[in-house]
């Protein structure tokens, strides 16, 4: 039988990619890394997520539905967020909003057909609106950033292309 070392270290999955072992475990507090991750939004989408996922479902399709809805609309945003691109930012919270709205229509339908309790899904649709609101502003945001980052601060003036050759149109040519 071989023996380890006294000081080694168990080979443990590590949160960081320094070579640190820090355990993970589902039992730890989370703690932000990246600055997206201090927001609301990001919080809520993930509770939102941690919530679905944790909530039984009982009918196997809309568990799995409501499951990949929510998780999506957690991985859109974090996508979306740290990106410095309006037109990206616009595209993964558009994503993240259709997936919200499937998550949303899943909670609802559990709870109608009685595969989910009530006040579960009361919970997250309550969630679930929290996020919308904040998504809704983040993509009205990352609208205007895209039009400020078209180079004119003032209302842009489109260059007219000239006519094509023999296109008539020129003055005295009919």
């Amino acid at each position: 039988m071989a023996m380890e070392p006294k000081n080694a270290t168990p080979n443990t999955p590590s949160l960081s990619g320094s070579g640190s072992r820090t355990p993970i475990s589902s039992g730890t507090p989370h703690v932000p890394e990246f600055p997206f991750q201090r927001l609301d939004v990001y919080k809520a989408a993930r509770e939102l997520a941690e919530l679905v996922h944790t909530s039984r479902i009982s009918d196997p399709e809309l568990r799995d539905q409501a499951t990949r809805a929510a998780k999506g609309t957690f991985l859109c945003l974090c996508e979306g967020l740290p990106s410095d691109s309006g037109p990206m930012r616009r595209k993964f919270f558009q994503l993240a909003n259709g997936s919200l709205h499937e998550a949303v229509g899943a909670l609802d339908l559990a709870a109608a057909i009685g595969a989910l309790d009530p006040a579960l899904a009361a919970r997250g649709l309550a969630l679930a609106a929290r996020v919308k609101r904040m998504l809704r502003a983040l993509r009205s945001r990352a609208r205007s950033r895209a039009r400020a980052g078209s180079g004119s601060v003032a209302s842009p003036t489109r260059r007219r292309r000239p006519p094509p050759a023999g296109a008539g149109g020129a003055p005295g040519t009919t």
